[in-house]
């Protein structure tokens, strides 16, 4: 037993819903993909109760399985979440919740691309013409699924709408790739913060020099150039998305400073993930933060009342 743990039940009991939950993501991953969305945390969750080099153990042992020609593909999944997760809690140890979210995202995302542009190779095609086959064959599942939920006009309406759908989500689909990455990754650290390390997400702020970027890609996506418009539109995306959690952060420091409920709170952030409107304006309070200082506000209107 690692002296570290002597005596302390709880280390082991995190290290084995970590394997048992990595375990499954390696070897049945059709039946439990939605592991994925929680494992960072669950790793940063047992990595505060660990210490040394058993909290890194723990976390590769599921990848073993990868040497089962059946698990390649699950391990290779798993290994990659669990490195974000090791990321995320490296970064929330230096208190740096943006770079928590940042470079797991990052990373995430390129190894998604040399997958993408593996396939690519692989078959002989362009990595836009690989794109569109994965929609193509995405949509043709949602249709295979629902068909026998929607009504037949519901369906027509679909098929017929659907060729702008499908190169929709083609055009955009490197931002929806890294904004989908960013929310797991900041979903992820929001649990992590209050389950492994205790801290608070009110201080998240962009750099300056992220208007900059803003201001370039919303000025790319407004231009004839069809090239310029798309990579300015994707820019412009992901861009904002930095901003939508800076808007949060806003919000839950003017949450704190109020000492609002917490079934309250979990109302409103639910209301705010699933409304777009609201999405907007918490880009938009996020984005204006940077110049109106609002939470420098709050807190003297708190110290005040």
């Amino acid at each position: 037993m690692p002296p570290a743990l002597t005596g302390n039940i709880t280390p082991w009991l995190s290290a084995g819903v970590l394997l048992i939950a990595g375990t499954a993501l390696v070897c049945i991953p059709e039946y439990v993909m939605t592991i994925v969305l929680f494992l960072p945390a669950l790793y940063c969750i047992f990595a505060s109760r660990a210490h040394g080099i058993f909290k890194y153990a723990v976390a590769f042992i599921p990848v073993c399985f990868g040497l089962i020609p059946a698990f390649i593909e699950g391990a290779f999944t798993y290994l990659i979440i669990i490195i974000c997760g090791l990321l995320i809690w490296e970064m929330l140890k230096r208190n740096l919740p943006g770079m928590s979210v940042l470079i797991p995202t990052i990373v995430s995302s390129l190894i998604f691309v040399v997958i993408i542009a593996g396939f690519s190779y692989k078959s002989g095609s362009t990595i836009n013409q690989t794109v569109s086959l994965w929609v193509k064959t995405m949509m043709d599942n949602f249709i295979k699924q629902y068909s026998t939920v929607l009504n037949p006009s519901d369906l027509t309406a679909f098929s017929i709408s659907r060729p702008s759908i499908e190169a929709g989500i083609v055009k955009l689909f490197p931002s929806i790739t890294v904004i989908g990455t960013a929310m797991i990754m900041w979903f992820n650290l929001v649990i992590a913060s209050k389950l492994a390390l205790k801290t608070s997400l009110s201080q998240w702020s962009c750099p300056d020099w992220v208007i900059i970027i803003f201001i370039v890609a919303s000025v790319s996506s407004l231009m004839p150039n069809k090239e310029v418009h798309t990579i300015g539109l994707n820019l412009l995306l992901i861009v904002s998305i930095a901003y939508f959690f800076q808007g949060l952060s806003v919000v839950v420091f003017m949450f704190e400073t109020m000492k609002i409920w917490t079934g309250w709170r979990i109302f409103f952030y639910l209301l705010i993930i699933t409304q777009m409107y609201i999405m907007i304006m918490a880009i938009l309070l996020g984005l204006f933060d940077n110049w109106f200082y609002f939470r420098k506000r709050i807190k003297i209107k708190g110290d005040q009342a």
